[in-house]
């Protein structure tokens, strides 16, 4: 078994690792969950629909620990679904994202491995169904260098190793090698600034261009009373064999503040990645829509910008209520597959008891085909109740319930109506 290109190899070694350290320590924590769901509309299909039922059993296993020695967030999760009414084949899932950082020397080199899996669309203009859906795994490690200048200066010295699997035929695979510096400065207690320069170069981008990549970028955090700002700024310079360089300005702002009862999130990315990894930060804020990664089949130096906004409203002795809107954009830059989705939502939670709350929501989003505009515009609205209740620490239940409804401007095979409902059971074993 060779590990430098055996995905399932890597996460073995670095769970097993981190497992081996977590026996004695109480940061391990291991839940199981079953689920059972039923659709009446499996495929999406606008006529000659088939329902299905389907039953799933997972286990999570989650492991956090800091100490001099080392540096450990883990949180995976093993799934298997078993479909009876055979419209789809029964299928096993991992996903979730793996991170330790070893201490080599005390205090100024460590070394980090990290393992993340995820599930992503083949193609945004067909049905979301299992059909449609594979897995991609990121791994990447290295060494990283810390040398202090002064109390309040600190340069960061690294090199990357990372490689991307897509479990799909149709996906592509590719290996790349990184280097940065950067300098790091305390302005004063709540103020704080960075600069980086990295140099990435592709050694293997199957079925594309092999390019190198320069970031240059300039940040600043400041600590707020409530909250936090933190905004980076910079520029992405592509060069590649045999086409057209690709030069972009870079940004990522990340803004958050509480306000009494009131909590406001916002998050703004730009970036130039390729097809193979797709957005460097993944569910930038946890919303619950299905604005998963897409179109990884497709091979090109994709231009991405995403924008996230959260407000919650704490209604005290009520509920939560949570606003929640995104916008993604990607534009390839060689192939006609430029995309832009965008999507809000509403929730609101209702505590009912101490151990029982009653979720009601509404979301809607919309896809534009920008390139190809006969795909005309998927508009998506679901409604969703659920309800979770806590019978015990360790046990509880969740009963859930939705309606989606997809309409086309053009094309009306892509249209659809769907309900759903799962019964879900929780345990937490630690």
């Amino acid at each position: 078994m060779n590990c430098p290109f055996n995905g399932y190899c890597r996460v073995f070694v670095l769970i097993f690792g981190v497992v081996f350290s977590a026996l004695s320590a109480a940061d391990l924590t291991v839940s199981g969950n079953t689920q059972t769901h039923f659709t009446d509309n499996a495929n999406q299909e606008p006529e000659d629909s088939e329902d299905e039922i389907d039953q799933s059993l997972g286990l999570n296993v989650g492991y956090t620990h800091e100490s001099k020695r080392y540096v450990a967030d883990v949180d995976y999760t093993l799934s298997h679904n078993r479909y009876f009414k055979d419209v789809f084949q029964n299928e096993t899932n991992f996903t979730g994202i793996g991170t330790v950082n070893y201490h080599l020397l005390p205090t100024n080199f460590d070394w980090f491995a990290s393992y993340q899996r995820d599930t992503f669309l083949n193609s945004s203009n067909v049905a979301n169904t299992p059909s449609n859906r594979s897995s991609q795994a990121q791994w990447s490690t290295g060494p990283r260098y810390t040398y202090e200048l002064t109390d309040s200066s600190i340069f960061l010295l690294s090199s990357t190793y990372s490689e991307s699997i897509n479990g799909s035929a149709i996906g592509s695979d590719s290996r790349r090698v990184s280097s940065s510096v950067t300098f790091l400065h305390q302005i004063n207690p709540v103020t704080d600034m960075s600069t980086k320069a990295e140099h990435v170069d592709v050694i293997e981008f199957e079925n594309g261009e092999e390019y190198t990549q320069n970031n240059y970028s300039l940040g600043f955090t400041r600590t707020l009373k409530n909250g936090e700002l933190d905004i980076n700024v910079g520029y992405n310079r592509v060069a590649r064999d045999r086409s057209e360089d690709v030069n972009e300005r870079s940004f990522d702002i990340s803004f958050e503040h509480q306000v009494f009862s009131n909590t406001v999130t916002l998050r703004a990315i730009s970036e130039v990645t390729d097809s193979t990894v797709g957005l460097s930060v993944r569910d930038l804020i946890d919303s619950g829509l299905d604005n998963v990664e897409t179109n990884f089949s497709q091979v090109d130096i994709v231009k991405r910008k995403r924008y996230e906004a959260e407000i919650s409203r704490e209604l005290l002795g009520y509920g939560v209520i949570t606003l929640f809107g995104y916008r993604d954009d990607e534009d390839f830059v060689s192939q006609d597959q430029d995309e832009r989705d965008t999507g809000a939502s509403v929730a609101y939670d209702v505590f009912l008891s101490s151990a029982t709350m009653f979720q009601v929501s509404v979301s809607r989003e919309r896809t534009e085909f920008l390139s190809q505009p006969s795909f005309g515009e998927n508009e998506t609205t679901d409604y969703h109740m659920g309800l979770n209740i806590s019978h015990t620490e360790r046990f509880s239940t969740a009963y859930d319930v939705s309606f989606a409804k997809r309409v086309n401007d053009v094309r009306k095979a892509s249209e659809y109506e769907e309900i759903e409902a799962q019964i879900s059971l929780n345990y937490q074993f630690l």
